[in-house]
Order: structure tokens, then C-alpha cells, then sequence
């Protein structure tokens, strides 16, 4: 359980709580990686909030729903080369190294719905090292790829019989289980190359499938687990090409919340992928906890984030609006554009024409998460920056500064 001590800023609710990607543990790296990302995430948290008590009727409301909070999280992304706005026409994959974010009985059910449903999936597995030697389980077949040429294992008529399906599953387990590749790349590959029509209809049937199963549901348990299985599902179908952990992480947040249930801040946004509905069941509970530890509630997190959010405005339009001229002026904007509030403050410590800048941070410390006592790896901390610079009214406040003032 995580103590009260450890309660965290709002914005950690919009990055994973333990990433699965090196780089991307904090809102800066986020924002360095993918510039706009927060605004983004927010504004499609924010869309999605707006249903939180309505009732919404049918599979087509919940799937435009599911549309609009995807189109808001990718607003940020480029288009030039690839359109990540909206369902993709063109294949999209997602790895299954042997981590958090699957399981063994997770893979299972992903082949058996392959082979039972001739699903246009393929599962690539790799051997070993070599690029071109790996299994390939198709809609047609499991096969192995060697040298450019696939050759067959089991014909695709045959694959929905229960004892190939077994012999598939230990085939690919075996090699699911030795982990990651020694080069580092995913063991698996789950590869869609549904159009947009099988997708929405397959789509569709999910939510059709949740609107009649919730109905009957009389215990938090049982509706926890519909909801699972829903977003796992809908994760599995990948009907975009990029922000599908983090659309369905809002979505399920929002069936969790009109069904008076609370909302969930997992360990990992894509952890659906591949893991049993058991898994996932016990981490939406073990997630509802961590997120009241964290955050609250629901109002509260909104509440904090909308703060975080505007000050943020108000802060690029003092920037601009009062310090166009430094020499300064773009390491400035950069900072504040990165998100990288610690770094901004010890900036604005380092020059008195910059003190409102600086009053502005203080003040609103804690609306945007700024600790006016970290130090830069070369730079020391604000205070130490102030006095360096002969900042005699920034190193003033500071000294006479304690953490009560940041309660």
C-alpha cells in the first residue's frame, strides 16, 4: 500500500506508474518524446469525463465515444508520414516480451481466438537473433519462416481443433517464456491487418457484448470483471494506429465510473494486452486503491489537473508576453514547452529582469509540481543559482523559504 506521504502531483496520473520504456517516467520525458502530450492526454481525459453518468445507449454511442477520446490523446502527433488520427486501414502491432504486460494465459486466449476465429492476426515469434527464423501463426496456418520462405505446420482448416491449438499454444509459450531477445527487441509481435469495417463491426459486437453483460451485473465484482474483459478485448483489436493504451485507460476509467465504481491508475497503461482477465481483474482492484492513495477522487484529480493546466497557460503567456526580449527568451520557452518546471525556476533564479518569472513559479509551485530545492546535476539548487547571479531578491525569499510554505 502506498502511504499518504507518497501522494502524487495530478499529472503523474496521465504517465505510466512504473514504465515499461526507458525515458519515460516523468511529464518531461513525455513531453520531450512526443511534444504536446499532456495537453493531448487532458483534453481527451477532459472529453471523456462528460460521460461519466451518462447512460449511454448503444454500441455505436460507446465506440464514437471510444473515437473522440482517441482523436483528442493523438491531436499532438505528427501527420505527415503516418495519420495516427482516428482507425488505420493499415496494419498495427504491439509487442509481447514476457513482462508485466502479459501473462501466460494471456497469450493463450489471444491464439485461440486466431485459431478458433480465423482472425486476420498473425503472432510472429522469433527463435533466436536471427531476423528471418521465427514462427508465424496466421489466419491460415502456423508456420515456420526461414530464409524468406514459410513452411507449413499446421494448414489453416485444421487450426481451430482443440489438439493443435494446444500443440500451437506450447510451441509458443515455450519460446514466450524464455523472455526478451538477446538483442533487445520483443519476442512477439501481434500483427492486425483488419480494414476499418471488420474492425468497427468486431468492435461493435465488444461493446454489444458489455451493454447486455453489465445489465445483469449485481456485485462490484462482477462489473469490474465485464469492464476487464471489455477493454481487454478492444486492446487486443487495436483499432488505431497509435494510443490505444492510453484511449482505453480513460475509456475503462469512464465505464468504471457509470457504473459507481472507482477509477484505477494501473502500474502500466497497455498492461491489457496480453494478460488474463484474473490478472487484470485483481489490477483494476489493486489500481482503484493506489489511484484514492494518489490522487483522491475523480473531482479532485480533475479539479487538479484543470489547475495544472491553466496556470500552465498563464505561464507561457508571462513568457511571452514580458520576456520576448531576453537573450534568454528561448531557453525559457523551451523549458516551459518540455515541462520541465524545476529547471524553468532555477532559470528564473539566475536573473533579477526575470524575478516576476520567478514569483510566478513560487506561487504556483505547487499547481504545476515544481521543488524550488532540486538541483541541477552542474547547477546546484535555486538558491545557490541566486546568489551565484547576484539575484539579491530571488536569494532573499529563498533563504527565508521552508517547506511549510509548500504545504
Amino acid at each position: 500500500m502506498i502511504s499518504n506521504i507518497d501522494k502524487q502531483h495530478p499529472s503523474k496520473f496521465m504517465i505510466d506508474f512504473i514504465p515499461m520504456t526507458v525515458g519515460q517516467d516523468n511529464v518531461e520525458s513525455w513531453e520531450k518524446n512526443e511534444p504536446g502530450y499532456c495537453e493531448a492526454f487532458y483534453n481527451a481525459l477532459k472529453k471523456a469525463l462528460v460521460f461519466k453518468k451518462t447512460n449511454l445507449q448503444n454500441s455505436k454511442n460507446f465506440l464514437s465515444l471510444l473515437d473522440n477520446i482517441q482523436l483528442a490523446a493523438v491531436a499532438h502527433l505528427t501527420t505527415d508520414k503516418i495519420n495516427f488520427q482516428g482507425r488505420q486501414n493499415a496494419r498495427t502491432f504491439f509487442g509481447l516480451s514476457n513482462n508485466d504486460n502479459s501473462n501466460i494465459n494471456g497469450i493463450k486466449d489471444i491464439i485461440e481466438k486466431i485459431c478458433k476465429y480465423k482472425s486476420t492476426l498473425q503472432l510472429i515469434t522469433k527463435i533466436d537473433n536471427e531476423s528471418d527464423d521465427r514462427y508465424v501463426l496466421k489466419n491460415d496456418g502456423l508456420f515456420t519462416y526461414k530464409t524468406g520462405a514459410l513452411t507449413s505446420i499446421i494448414e489453416g482448416e485444421h487450426l481451430n481443433e482443440e489438439q493443435n491449438i494446444t500443440s500451437i499454444c506450447k510451441t509458443l509459450i515455450t519460446l514466450y517464456n524464455k523472455g526478451i531477445c538477446n538483442n533487445g527487441t520483443d519476442r512477439m509481435v501481434l500483427i492486425s491487418k483488419d480494414d476499418n469495417v471488420t474492425k468497427e463491426s468486431k468492435a461493435k459486437d465488444i461493446f454489444n457484448s458489455y451493454i447486455n453483460s453489465i445489465k445483469g451485473a449485481s456485485t462490484d465484482e462482477e462489473k469490474i470483471k465485464i469492464i476487464t474483459t471489455t477493454i481487454r478485448d478492444l486492446l487486443q483489436l487495436h483499432l488505431y494506429g497509435d494510443g490505444n493504451g492510453r484511449s482505453l485507460y480513460i475509456l475503462a476509467n469512464i465505464l468504471l465510473l457509470q457504473n459507481n465504481l472507482k477509477m484505477f491508475y494501473p502500474k502500466n497503461m497497455c498492461m491489457f494486452d496480453a494478460n488474463s482477465v484474473e490478472k487484470m481483474f485483481e489490477e483494476i482492484i489493486s489500481g482503484q486503491e493506489r489511484f484514492e492513495t494518489m490522487f483522491g477522487n475523480d473531482t479532485q484529480l480533475a479539479i487538479g489537473l484543470e489547475n495544472y493546466e491553466s496556470t500552465i497557460v498563464n505561464l507561457q503567456n508571462l513568457i511571452k508576453e514580458k520576456f520576448n526580449e531576453l537573450n534568454e527568451y528561448s531557453s525559457l520557452l523551451k523549458s516551459t514547452k518540455e515541462r520541465n518546471f524545476n529547471l524553468l525556476f532555477r532559470q528564473s533564479a539566475a536573473d533579477v529582469k526575470t524575478i516576476e518569472l520567478f514569483e510566478f513559479l513560487l506561487n504556483n509551485a505547487k499547481a504545476i509540481n515544481i521543488d524550488i530545492f532540486s538541483k541541477g546535476k552542474t547547477s546546484g539548487d535555486a538558491l545557490g543559482i541566486a546568489n551565484r547571479f547576484k539575484n539579491t531578491e530571488a536569494a532573499s525569499i529563498l533563504s527565508n523559504y521552508t517547506t511549510t510554505y509548500y504545504k
